[in-house]
């Protein structure tokens, strides 16, 4: 029996039994082309994926996320995620950016899931911090616009000050720790077999997606969908009205009530809250860093990268000049 035959046959049996457990975790790191790629292969019929991306559910050490974001804060409400997966589906995933970031989240997913597999996604660290800090900003958890201002806050953030009302976790605002991949990925490999782990490199997903995604569909062991087109997702944006976001996020009582129970019934992903949700959305240009922002920021992150290009045997100079 091949494998396709097989994990129908499996799946068909479970289904009578529970709910099918994810196999497969999108990690992050965020603005790395983790939404692109979960698109992707949500489209794909063997592939199964919630509606909800970043449940952030194995992150029990960012508890702003899990608990007050997206709800997601027991075994039962995660697994209800993957209800509507049928027995067609060969694989069940889900993409959570703040997996790799958190401490605990992998071998929280390992002792889950035993046999899971994983996607890393990785990127400059000097872009995806200034990258993060928009997306930071756009959710309303930052509230300092300039980015080489908020950079500067790290430590007194560090010691609990300065830290916005409408943040979740103030853990994220330490931009330079959400970017040190080569000590993430250290983390990771103490926890999981390489075998099991697939590393992608935004500046080459973006140039070739289509190879890439094959790579991916290999990787899960899934047939090819023959797909042959790959939109960017998940582009620079701003809010409308943050008086709007923050009203959405943060309804007064018993609003507050109604909605909490609403997206506990209907999820986070609800037709009516994505629809405002959109329309209060533009998109913006992202402000270009200085030159000497930049050149620091390299010196900041060039001893992990040298300790990534290590860890996953990949010349990373193209990012961060080797020091002469």
């Amino acid at each position: 029996m091949d494998r396709v035959s097989s994990v129908r046959a499996e799946a068909a049996v479970s289904h009578t039994r529970h709910v099918r457990k994810p196999d497969f975790f999108i990690i992050g790191a965020p603005k790395a082309g983790t939404t692109s790629l979960y698109t992707y292969l949500t489209a794909h019929p063997d592939i199964y994926m919630p509606e909800l991306k970043e449940p952030f559910f194995f992150c029990s050490d960012l508890p702003g996320y899990r608990e007050r974001a997206t709800l997601v804060d027991d075994e039962s409400k995660y697994l209800k995620l993957f209800a509507r997966a049928t027995d067609e589906h060969l694989s069940l995933g889900e993409a959570s950016s703040l997996y790799l970031f958190s401490k605990v989240a992998v071998p929280n997913i390992v002792n889950f899931q035993p046999d899971a597999r994983f996607i890393v996604m990785l990127r400059n660290p000097v872009d995806l911090v200034h990258s993060f800090h928009s997306q930071l900003v756009f959710s309303l958890h930052e509230s300092v616009a300039d980015f080489e201002q908020a950079w500067r806050l790290q430590r007194a953030r560090a010691q609990g000050t300065c830290i916005p009302k409408d943040c979740l976790e103030s853990a994220l605002l330490q931009y330079r720790q959400v970017a040190l991949l080569g000590e993430q990925v250290a983390r990771l490999w103490t926890h999981i077999c390489r075998s099991r782990v697939k590393i992608l490199l935004l500046d080459e997903f973006a140039a070739d997606p289509q190879r890439h995604y094959e790579e991916v569909l290999a990787f899960l062991d899934v047939p090819s969908d023959q797909r042959t087109e790959f939109p960017k997702e998940n582009a620079n944006k701003a809010r409308r009205s943050r008086l709007l976001t923050r009203l959405l996020r943060h309804p007064p009582f018993p609003l507050n009530v109604l909605r909490d129970e609403y997206i506990r019934q209907v999820g986070v992903s609800a037709w009516p809250i994505q629809v405002v949700a959109k329309l209060n959305r533009k998109p913006v240009v992202r402000e270009r860093l200085s030159l000497a922002l930049r050149r620091e920021l390299e010196e900041e992150f060039h001893d992990d990268v040298r300790r990534l290009e290590l860890l996953i045997d990949r010349d990373l100079s193209h990012w961060i000049p080797v020091r002469r």
